[in-house]
């Protein structure tokens, strides 16, 4: 492995069919591009060691301006992917050591992956909010005027 690789670790955003294609640039957490192994492929950024080792991240996600920037840029790719296909999405901050790592993840999961895939196929993914609003207070009841009441 040479130098330049070491210095690199993969961000990965999610799973997604190897024939789909990115229809041009896309950013995250950095450049993205896909990582193929047979028919599936794993949207990923090259980023750098010293800032996305695990010590280096535990340190960094202590910074809640961090983490949304983080979860922004991660949501931004795959919800630019969702538009155009589907997608398995991955957890934040899931890092993997080299493209040969996702490969190599790709090759011994991707059986559920394929089934993943396949149940998304022709779907839409919904989110609805609820919102509980406090009863108004009811006016007290009227006292009696007399005992009889």
């Amino acid at each position: 492995m040479d130098a330049m690789a070491d210095a690199e670790l993969y961000w990965a955003y999610g799973v997604v069919s190897g024939s789909w294609s990115l229809p041009g640039p896309l950013r995250g957490v950095g450049d993205v591009e896909l990582v193929r192994h047979d028919d599936l492929s794993v949207l990923a950024s090259a980023v750098p060691r010293d800032t996305f080792s695990a010590d280096a991240l535990r340190q960094r996600l202590e910074d809640l301006d961090t983490v949304a920037d983080l979860a922004r840029a991660h949501d931004h790719v795959l919800q630019e992917a969702f538009a155009m296909t589907d997608v398995a999405p991955f957890r934040i901050c899931t890092l993997y050591d080299s493209q040969a790592a996702i490969r190599d993840m790709l090759r011994d999961e991707a059986a559920r992956f394929r089934t993943v895939l396949a149940r998304l196929r022709d779907m839409t993914e919904w989110g609805v909010k609820g919102f509980l609003m406090a009863a108004a207070e009811e006016a007290p009841a009227p006292r009696p005027a007399s005992g009889a009441e």
